[in-house]
């Protein structure tokens, strides 16, 4: 079967959901067309452009938590995190709070990526120094310490030389520090590329990872994300204005991946394939709840291809019009999944880990139209494996009937590789880091700016 034919089978099964019109248009924007160079000038320069700090003095912005003037203190440790997305702070917050929390450090989050909107809200909010990328200079900063967590990513060119500016690099990485995305994953990111000095991974990869890391650099830890979780299920359930609706209803969160392209589809998303199933049950069955969580590329890749604009708009008003749906854009997926009372994950999402802290029913749904490569078999054969549209409706129905026969499994799996869960982990990864930079401190640098 060619994927040509598939993606007509998963746009057939969109297409046919009668939820408003029948998707058949593709996006058709006016702006310039800009491929990947032109495009990161653009907005480079409107960047520059636009840039506030331009007609405003940095050191007027203090109060708001921006790059401040102090930023040089010979008197203070400099560490930096690289921040490129809202939705994947997490990685990172509770180690960015433990060194916040230090004086013997100067924090600064270095924000970068197409979208800093998101990102400067989040950083204000949480009251963390920040600055964005175009009006940071690694070479005039030199920090002492260089945290990356998204490595799979392009980051700005000048972080090519985080290296040779920085006396230590750590790295905590996103996904692949917590499980295993296979050995294809682990060659295109390239671990070895920052020459880091540590690097943190779980218990559910360590061992696959020792040699791509090097076994003087790894250390095994719980991800610090899991902090967040246990924060987030150990204060009261919060409802964001407009989800009141799911209040008293056996509510499920659903959580995609991406891969939905023109060109081909990946064997780790399954929306396509199930879009109609779900939307039929929620609408059959309006007293169960249902949280619509789709990964922001995910919406990327609909919306121009397979949905218009419209389409997507006549969606998202759709649910929030409904009685037992909410669209979730909030920047915290804890708040739906502390609601909820089970989830669907796509297989290898790094999800799948994360909710095995929260003690609710996990489904995966898997792709039944072509093989699928499963990085995490333990971890899916112990969960509901979800691999048609019936067993998709066995398993709302086992949540709407309060059963969940596999909690003794997930147990065992969270026993074996969760291995501390008491919201400390972020403050386990910073006396780490700090231990090994102390240690490296009262040696020559390890940098080449300052073997020289």
């Amino acid at each position: 079967m060619t994927l040509k034919i598939l993606y007509r089978k998963g746009l057939m099964k969109i297409a046919h959901c009668s939820i408003g019109v029948k998707i058949e248009s593709f996006f058709k924007g006016s702006a310039q067309i800009l491929n990947e160079e032109t495009g990161r000038k653009y907005r480079s320069d409107m960047r520059t452009r636009l840039a506030v700090s331009n007609v405003v003095s940095v050191t007027e912005l203090d109060d708001n938590n921006h790059f401040k003037s102090s930023l040089n203190s010979e008197d203070k440790i400099k560490i930096r995190f690289f921040h490129c997305s809202e939705s994947t702070f997490s990685v990172i917050q509770t180690v960015c709070e433990s060194f916040r929390n230090d004086e013997r450090f100067d924090l600064l989050i270095v924000l970068f990526g197409n979208s800093p909107y998101g990102m400067i809200k989040q950083m204000q909010d949480l009251k963390f120094k920040y600055v964005e990328d175009y009006n940071y200079d690694l070479s005039k900063d030199c920090p002492d310490i260089s945290v990356l967590y998204h490595l799979e990513i392009i980051y700005p060119p000048q972080l090519a030389q985080i290296r040779e500016f920085s006396k230590y690099v750590a790295l905590v990485p996103l996904g692949i520090g917590s499980i295993w995305f296979g050995d294809r994953t682990v060659k295109r990111m390239n671990l070895q590329r920052y020459n880091a000095d540590m690097c943190c991974v779980g218990n559910l990869c360590y061992n696959r990872l020792i040699d791509a890391i090097g076994r003087d650099k790894i250390e095994r830890i719980s991800p610090a994300q899991f902090d967040l979780v246990y924060r987030k299920f150990n204060s009261p359930v919060f409802y964001p204005k407009g989800w009141e609706k799911l209040k008293g209803k056996k509510t499920i969160m659903l959580m995609t991946d991406h891969g939905i392209r023109m060109h081909g589809v990946s064997d780790e998303v399954t929306f396509d394939l199930y879009f109609k199933t779900i939307m039929d049950y929620c609408k059959r069955h309006q007293d169960m709840g249902f949280i619509f969580r789709l990964h922001p590329s995910l919406i990327h890749e609909l919306v121009g291809t397979f949905w218009s604009i419209k389409d997507y708009e006549i969606f998202v008003d759709f649910c929030k019009n409904s009685p037992n749906i909410v669209w979730d854009t909030t920047s915290d997926y804890l708040i739906g999944l502390h609601i909820a009372d089970a989830c669907m994950v796509d297989v290898n999402c790094s999800l799948i880990y994360f909710v095995l802290a929260a003690n609710k029913p996990i489904g995966i749904p898997l792709r039944y139209d072509m093989d699928v490569e499963v990085n995490n078999p333990e971890l899916v054969e112990k969960y509901y494996k979800l691999n048609s549209d019936e067993k998709v409706v066995e398993f709302f129905e086992m949540v709407r009937s309060s059963e969940d026969p596999k909690q003794s499994d997930r147990q065992q799996l969270f026993d074996k590789y969760i291995e501390t869960f008491d919201g400390k982990n972020g403050y386990r990864i910073y006396n780490i880091m700090i231990n090994r930079y102390m240690k490296l401190s009262l040696s020559p640098f390890n940098s080449t700016k300052y073997r020289k």
